[in-house]
């Protein structure tokens, strides 16, 4: 019996560690699909059209449509936007 409770602290220990593993597991999950479907299409479109620095007026654009999307409020135009917009 003493056996069974000193086993006790070791069982919950590893039984925490197998839940938290499943939980990690279950996010990297969670990430690669959120990565192959949303996050690798608007790298690829990036990396597709690029830009010359400092004048980086689409990618800019795409980027704040892309914030508002996400729900990322922004309270003034990027200057890419201003430009677009006259």
């Amino acid at each position: 019996m003493r056996l069974s409770l000193a086993a006790l602290p070791l069982s919950l220990f590893l039984g925490a560690l197998s839940a938290s593993g499943a939980a990690a597991n279950e996010l990297s999950i969670s990430v690669k699909n959120d990565y192959d479907s949303y996050l690798a299409p608007l790298f690829e479109h990036f990396h597709r059209n690029p830009e010359l620095s400092e004048i980086e007026t689409e990618t800019a654009a795409r980027m704040a449509q892309e914030l508002r999307g996400g729900d990322f409020a922004s309270g003034t135009a990027l200057p890419a936007e201003r430009r677009l917009m006259q």
